[in-house]
């Protein structure tokens, strides 16, 4: 009888002290700095190596910074809005960072529980660009 509790209690064991799944909704919450992009100036062709920081907040919103590397120019967007959408890990920029002119724009989220870096590709047809992102 002694044997059979202790096997139960083994058995049992592992499972007891299990963390509950995060789902993407919480996980993105916090600040993210990109990969390195080149950013052309339109006026002038040239271009400069650059990044993004993003704080995506609790509350749906999302205030994005573009950081040119050469001259440390910051340029920050208005504050956008955002839907994740936890069973497809998807989030859609009520304005996109990128061009506010498209409207809004979906990606695909890859993510792992506890982690530190996400990526996100296009998932709708509209975006092109593909980010890495790395909490700050």
């Amino acid at each position: 009888m002694k044997r059979l509790l202790f096997l139960l209690f083994i058995i049992l064991l592992p499972g007891a002290g299990c963390k509950k799944e995060t789902k993407l909704s919480e996980f993105i919450i916090g600040k993210w700095e990109s990969q390195q992009f080149e950013f052309t100036n339109s006026e002038t062709g040239n271009s400069q190596p650059g990044y993004f920081v993003i704080t995506i907040n609790a509350n749906n919103t999302v205030v994005a910074s573009q950081i040119i590397s050469a001259g440390a120019q910051t340029a920050t967007s208005p504050t956008v809005g955002y839907k994740i959408n936890d069973s497809r890990d998807q989030i859609t920029l009520v304005q996109p960072i990128l061009d506010p002119k498209v409207g809004t724009e979906v990606y695909n989220v890859l993510w792992k529980n506890g982690g530190n870096i996400m990526s996100w590709s296009p998932g709708d047809g509209t975006s092109t660009t593909s980010f890495l992102w790395t909490r700050e």
